[in-house]
């Protein structure tokens, strides 16, 4: 039903002018809670609906995918802080005070014995080992 004001034709049902809040998946929901409420009541034709719902499902496919890659870039940098984290431990092991003092000794142990002097190792262990190969019998 429409209303002649002065010449012109005004719906009687005057739409929504209100700006829509449609930026998380469950405003969407209230939305197509409203155009199926609206369509089952006869405020709005079935293919209005049709329309407006097949807007709101891509809409609501954008958010959801907005939402993955946000939660795959935040898993992706956690990542890449934990692994900068070990290399930072492996790096400070590497530098342990025991693991130079092991390497010391058998450079001297080495050059006592007129031997090249060997690769520092990376961890007490094989530095150990390395040591234990140099000393004299």
């Amino acid at each position: 039903m429409t209303k002649a004001v002065e010449g012109e034709l005004i719906p009687a049902n005057p739409v929504r002018s209100t700006r829509l809040r449609l930026g998380s998946i469950r405003e969407v929901r209230r939305e197509l809670q409203k155009v199926y409420e609206d369509a089952k009541a006869g405020r709005m034709s079935t293919q209005d609906a049709g329309r407006l719902t097949y807007i709101l499902q891509a809409l609501a496919g954008m958010i959801r995918d907005s939402d993955l890659e946000e939660r795959i870039k935040k898993l992706s940098n956690n990542m890449s802080k934990n692994l900068e984290t070990r290399i930072e431990r492996l790096e400070s092991l590497a530098n342990d005070p025991l693991t130079s003092f092991f390497h010391e000794l058998t450079v001297r142990f080495a050059a006592s014995q007129n031997m090249p002097a060997p690769d520092k190792q990376h961890d007490v262990d094989n530095a150990l080992k390395q040591l234990a190969g140099y000393l004299p019998n």
